[in-house]
């Protein structure tokens, strides 16, 4: 009996790929489960789109199809999948889909999941008979159906990239939500209607206008929360959501972090790119692992000498005072100063697990007597220069 690696390789050759392409190709979207089933499973398409051994692989879960460089094959009939019993999660990434029916021919009592990938869908009708669907991800060229996406009362995780959306009226429906990623959708100025989805764990929100946070107060059972570029001028909404352990507010618009004072729970932070110049509050986030500050207005780091948890720290971009801060932080692992500006690198050699450090290349002469120093203080250190941009 053929393994699922076997399949695989048949797969590919049904596909007019060539024989040695499962063995010597790139890029190969395949995950195995600890006894060698393969679990997930994206095809390309070149020359032809042959499904017919796809349902060997009986313990497959998601399954893909991506469209190769130039192809102009459609995609067929996709009945051959409807009796697959694992068969949870349907991705198509730029695909052309040229009779949205084939997707009938999935068993809609079984699907959980759909995906649409870089690619034009507008036969929405189609979503609709999916009654059990929990997971949708949209990142199309057109604009979406948002009325049909809140109909789907089913959905725990739902991820829209771009879609032209300007409202988020009627989102109160999908009350299962865990996940919410609406992404890049500039017209969207108001998450009023957000704080009635109470189970939400991740929310991502990067690219939309809206400055009001206070729907995110009472959202108790958040997790992550992602912003990029947030308009807000106050983030004070942001300190009741205690359960918070990853904030990425990257170029938001924050000059003050006390809101941050109470999560005690956060383990990622990202304030990349933000007017932030005294980091105080962040003596008080001791379970924090991962702290991105670069290209902040920061000065002094000695906020952080207390942080026990912290293994990575980004200050590219950054004048600093004083490193001597670094060699209280008995975790910190890794340190990337990149482009940054600093006095001494010699209290590095006391940071005790400090094994890689990132720097520019072309510092002054007195900077590399420094650098020079440290190699020899700490061979165990991994120093990676990086050359001038």
């Amino acid at each position: 009996m053929s393994g699922d690696r076997d399949i695989i390789r048949n797969i590919y050759v049904d596909n007019g790929f060539s024989p040695t392409y499962y063995r010597f190709g790139r890029n190969l979207d395949v995950t195995f489960d600890a006894v060698g089933h393969a679990i997930s499973f994206t095809l390309p398409i070149q020359k032809m789109c042959n499904l017919t051994r796809v349902p060997q692989l009986r313990h497959l879960a998601t399954f893909g199809l991506k469209k190769g460089w130039q192809s102009r094959v459609p995609i067929p009939d996709l009945g051959v999948l409807h009796d697959h019993s694992a068969l949870e999660r349907m991705i198509l990434e730029s695909v052309l889909l040229p009779n949205p029916g084939v997707l009938a021919g999935l068993n809609a009592n079984r699907i959980k999941g759909l995906a649409f990938r870089f690619m034009t869908f507008t036969a929405w009708k189609i979503i609709a008979l999916f009654r059990l669907i929990e997971e949708l991800e949209l990142y199309l060229h057109n604009s979406v159906d948002w009325g049909m996406i809140c109909a789907l009362e089913t959905l725990r995780q739902l991820r829209v990239f771009y879609g032209n959306l300007t409202s988020l009226a009627g989102i109160s429906s999908l009350k299962q939500l865990a996940t919410l990623a609406i992404m890049y959708n500039p017209s969207i100025t108001s998450i009023a209607e957000i704080a009635s989805l109470q189970r939400l764990e991740a929310l991502h929100l990067s690219g939309t206008r809206a400055k009001d946070l206070s729907p995110l107060w009472n959202l108790s059972r958040l997790k992550i929360l992602e912003w990029h570029e947030c308009p807000s001028d106050d983030y004070s909404p942001l300190a009741g959501l205690s359960r918070l352990l990853d904030l990425d507010l990257y170029r938001a618009k924050i000059t003050d972090c006390a809101f941050l004072a109470n999560l005690h729970s956060l383990q990622k932070l990202n304030l990349e790119g933000t007017f932030v110049a005294s980091i105080d509050p962040l003596a008080k986030l001791l379970g924090l692992q991962n702290l991105n500050l670069s290209w902040s207005a920061i000065h002094d780091i000695t906020p952080l000498a207390g942080l026990s948890c912290l293994k990575i720290l980004d200050l590219d971009g950054t004048k600093l005072q004083n490193l001597t801060p670094l060699a209280e932080m008995s975790a910190l692992e890794e340190l990337s100063l990149i482009d940054a500006t600093w006095d001494d690198l010699r209290p590095l050699k006391d940071a005790p697990k400090l094994r890689l450090l990132h720097l520019r290349e072309g510092q002054t002469a007195r900077m590399e007597d420094q650098l020079l120093q440290l190699e020899r203080d700490r061979p165990d250190l991994h120093i990676e220069l990086y050359p001038l941009a």
